[in-house]
């Protein structure tokens, strides 16, 4: 659950060109903290975790994240994190990445206000092909 919260979490998804651009959006997440407000995989809303409520993610301006799991949960290794983030544009998309001690995750925006983020990410997997999405509340 922690990856998926940090995926803040921080894949990235591929949709459609939308407006705005990767400066508007790293801007707007600069000095800001984000946090899951809810996460869909193949078009169904999971729950998030009790103990994943509180957890933020601090985007600081000079491209570092600081992750704070402030209710720790019992059954997963649930610590702070750092790591390095930013938001491109490529192909009319624009993508968020971040990269933590343990992995590298990229998410296409599919859509972005001043107050939220909507990532999402399709992967295959034996030959099978899943969509997860996040909407992120930026704070």
């Amino acid at each position: 659950m922690k990856k998926m919260m940090i995926a803040v979490g921080l894949m990235f998804m591929s949709f459609s060109t939308m407006a705005g651009s990767a400066a508007e959006l790293t801007m707007f997440l600069s000095n800001k903290y984000i946090e899951v407000q809810a996460i869909y995989f193949n078009g169904r809303e999971l729950p998030v975790e009790e103990c994943n409520k509180d957890d933020v993610t601090f985007m600081h301006a000079n491209g570092t994240y600081t992750y704070t799991a402030n209710t720790p949960c019992s059954d997963i290794d649930d610590e702070d994190e750092t790591g390095r983030w930013r938001v491109y544009n490529q192909s009319g998309k624009i993508f968020m990445e971040t990269v933590s001690p343990d992995e590298v995750s990229v998410l296409t925006v599919q859509s972005y206000t001043s107050k939220q983020v909507v990532v999402q990410e399709t992967f295959e997997e034996d030959g099978m092909e899943f969509e997860f999405k996040m909407i992120l509340k930026i704070k």
